[in-house]
């Protein structure tokens, strides 16, 4: 946190507020108030994924003003939570969705418009994987 604090004042952004939160439950923030929220490569490590698309969407100013950047990794075929190893949840590749669940889990959130702006294709132990930089 005090890293990117540090580097957005070194930026001279006037307008920017970092905050740590809970995404999963309550970020301390009122609703229909941000700008921008931006996710790196943190909602693949949540195991309430759906919880932390409300949460992001609550904060959110109405109306497509309030805007979510995600980079993230997205996966081909999701890991089934019996299959579940807790050092690749850590490197990201257990907890990955499909875009198209990524997609879907937000539309039932409230997002409404998507733009893929850049993906990158990567392969780990034999599986292909995507990096992904999304708006709503």
């Amino acid at each position: 946190m005090q890293k990117v604090t540090d580097n957005a004042k070194k930026a001279i952004y006037k307008n920017v507020e970092i905050r740590a939160g809970n995404i999963e439950k309550r970020i301390s923030l009122d609703g229909n108030t941000v700008d921008v929220v931006i996710s790196n490569c943190i909602i693949k490590l949540k195991s309430n994924k759906v919880n932390a698309f409300k949460e992001n969407y609550r904060i959110l100013k109405p109306n497509a003003i309030g805007k979510m950047i995600i980079l993230g990794l997205v996966t081909y075929k999701e890991i089934g939570p019996n299959s579940i190893n807790s050092y690749k949840w850590c490197i990201y590749i257990d907890g990955a969705l499909t875009k198209e669940n990524y997609i879907k889990n937000m539309k039932e959130d409230g997002f409404t418009s998507f733009d893929i702006l850049d993906e990158k294709f990567i392969f780990r132990d034999g599986n292909a994987t995507t990096t992904t930089t999304g708006e709503q």
